[in-house]
């Protein structure tokens, strides 16, 4: 009908419809034998409607239809799912969308994805305040560790707070015992701070022995991280201070040494033997 009795806006809103039944009669069907004929009705209709609507119509659509549906959920719903389905998600509606939905109804899953859609619209403080909140509801310690991390590297990357974005990354190591990405992120952050915590070039390398040391405990916790871990060993291991320099500072192998800026923590000297 679309090609000569119906406009886009019609197409969506059957779509909408015909997409909240399958979805319904999914959820509730157990019976694989009656399940398969919903999901073959699924792929057709996404097939069939794949090449009608682009981001542009849906933008426009949507634009024009939020004021008089910012409270009904289930139409924020299905907007907002087919939009990110279409990869339509960098539009200005699409966040007030999102937003108002979390507002609606609030839940982990949202406030992260609105904690994400911050950060690429470069929003750093109100994605900082979205991600913490997806902290709170999480009740799931993996998916709770997941968000830590991302909060880390935020703190990191773009609030320039690197003792905060540590605490995350150790909070993400405590939720999820035996997870080992969380070290290999804070020995990234210490090798990314190596110049800004060192007045000299002995001090400068010194702080890739803290790095290393984190990468060590990522493995030594989790084997699935061995190979990220060694790998990033490998490389920062080649600008630790050589023997010569480290002797004339007053150290020598195996001694210990702290290492100041806000790093502040105690490694092992090792050097490069000439």
């Amino acid at each position: 009908l679309y090609k000569s009795k119906i406009d886009k806006e019609k197409v969506i809103e059957i779509f909408d419809k015909v997409s909240v039944i399958i979805d319904y009669q999914l959820s509730k069907l157990t019976e694989e034998s009656k399940r398969k004929y919903y999901l073959t009705a699924k792929e057709n209709v996404e097939m069939l409607f794949e090449p009608i609507a682009n981001c542009e119509d849906l933008i426009k659509i949507y634009k024009a239809r939020f004021e008089e549906n910012s409270e009904n959920a289930e139409w924020l719903k299905r907007a907002t799912s087919l939009m990110a389905k279409k990869q339509c998600t960098g539009d200005d509606i699409f966040v007030k969308m999102s937003e108002k939905l979390h507002k609606l109804e609030p839940s982990a899953e949202s406030a992260y994805l609105m904690g994400i859609m911050m950060i690429d619209k470069n929003q750093n403080t109100r994605a900082a305040d979205f991600l913490k909140e997806a902290v709170e509801l999480q009740k799931d310690h993996d998916k709770k560790s997941e968000y830590y991390l991302t909060l880390a590297n935020h703190f990191f990357k773009n609030l320039n707070q690197p003792d905060q974005a540590r605490a995350y990354a150790l909070r993400a190591a405590a939720e999820k015992p035996g997870w080992g990405k969380p070290y290999i992120a804070i020995g990234d952050m210490y090798a990314a701070s190596a110049k800004e915590c060192g007045t000299n070039d002995f001090e400068v390398s010194a702080v890739y022995w803290t790095a290393v040391d984190k990468y060590s405990k990522a493995k030594s916790v989790d084997n699935s991280m061995a190979e990220e871990a060694n790998k990033k060993i490998a490389t920062w291991s080649k600008y630790f201070p050589n023997q010569k320099d480290a002797f004339f500072y007053g150290y020598n192998n195996g001694q210990p040494y702290n290492v100041v800026c806000w790093i502040n923590e105690t490694t092992t000297v090792r050097v490069i033997i000439l």
